[in-house]
Formats: C-alpha cells, structure tokens, sequence
C-alpha cells in the first residue's frame, strides 16, 4: 500500500472533516483510529504478532475485522438499534465501507482490484511464455535431411 506524505494526507476529505470534529476528544482518536484502518481488531493483532486468534471472542465469527466490530457483531448491531432511528437502519445497515475506503483513501486496493489485476498480469505472462516459446526454433527440425555429407574441398 503507497503511503501519503503528510500533506497529502491532510487535503483528503475525510481529515478535513475529522479535524473540524467538535466531540469528545477520545471519539475524535477512535475515529482517527478507525480512518487509518488502525483500530485493534483480533485481525490486526494477529497480523502484529499481539495476538493467536483473529477471531470474534463475543459471537465466535472467524475474522474480526473493523467493519465486523463496527457493523456486523451482534453487539455492535444492538448498539446501532439503540442509538439509530429505526427508518434509517437499513439504509445504516447497507453501508458500504470497501466504497468508502476506495473513494477516501488513495493507497486502498479492493479485492476485486486485486483479482483483476492479478488475472490481467497472470494472463499476459501465460501469453508472453508462450510467444517465447514459439519463438524458439527447435534446429534439429530445420536440418535438410534429404541432402547427404559433403566433404570440404582440398
């Protein structure tokens, strides 16, 4: 993943909205923490060597990433119930935060950008091989064998 010099990283939008963030001091830290793909997940913990198990110690889900702890987690979805307005929870629920990660973070590659461009490059290297190897002539098929030894003249 390329890294943003700091002024870079200051002009996205996203910091521009963090930084004019009013609220509690230690919201505005997890919020940092969560935009910088940061927050200590199991899955980032073991990632770091901090920890054996990437999953869910609360509902037992394989991976736990930070859109699990902030959207799937069946604690996080009772959280979310509680403080959201019931008419607005689907749409909450339907959040896209891959979408957002690729609109606000330059450095971000989804999956399927990445299983795009492995195939493309997978694909151009079967391709090359191959023309290299019809490239190669085989010598022993271009001998003329019909025509006999020659001596050279004396």
């Amino acid at each position: 993943m390329q890294r943003l010099s700091v002024a870079e990283e200051i002009d996205q939008p996203i910091w521009k909205l963090l930084s004019n963030y009013q609220g509690l001091p230690r919201v505005k830290s997890l919020l940092w923490l969560i935009c910088k793909n940061r927050l200590p997940s199991n899955e980032e913990r073991v990632r770091r060597c901090m920890a054996l198990d990437p999953g869910c110690s609360i509902c037992g889900v394989a991976v736990e990433s930070i859109s699990h702890i902030l959207q799937d987690c069946l604690v996080a979805c009772k959280t979310w119930v509680n403080v959201i307005k019931s008419e607005l929870m689907g749409e909450f629920m339907q959040l896209d935060m891959i979408k957002n990660c690729s609109i606000f973070d330059p450095g971000f590659f989804s999956y399927e950008r990445v299983l795009h461009e492995s195939c493309r490059l997978t694909t151009g290297t079967v391709r090359a091989m191959e023309a290299r190897r019809e490239a190669i002539i085989d010598y022993r098929l271009c001998v003329d064998r019909s025509r006999c030894w020659e001596p050279p003249p004396v």
